[in-house]
């Protein structure tokens, strides 16, 4: 998912040493990260979490997923859930962005 976009004087050769794709989140990651940053959760709150990401059918990176457990870090585990489509408005918001520039 290329969102973002560095200046190529940035990453001529020289400048960077070592590129890692990263990519979307696997079931374990997204499993893993739940336990992380929602450690009161159950193993059936953190079952219920993958299942609700997958259920939308797409792409999740670590970053957003990131962003998203800490925007929500304060509120209850159901909050959580009824929020989850909050993951991609963040994307959109970028994509719309670079559209316009």
């Amino acid at each position: 998912m290329g969102y973002f976009r560095l200046d190529s004087a940035l990453i001529r050769s020289g400048r960077v040493d070592f590129k890692q794709y990263i990519g979307t989140c696997s079931d374990h990651q997204l499993s893993q990260m739940f336990i992380r940053f929602r450690p009161e959760g159950t193993e059936n709150n953190r079952k219920r979490f993958v299942k609700e990401i997958r259920k939308y059918n797409k792409p999740v990176v670590p970053a957003h997923l990131q962003e998203f457990f800490l925007v929500h870090r304060h509120k209850e585990l159901n909050h959580l859930f009824e929020h989850i489509n909050d993951l991609w408005q963040n994307v959109q918001d970028i994509q719309l962005t670079e559209q316009q520039q």
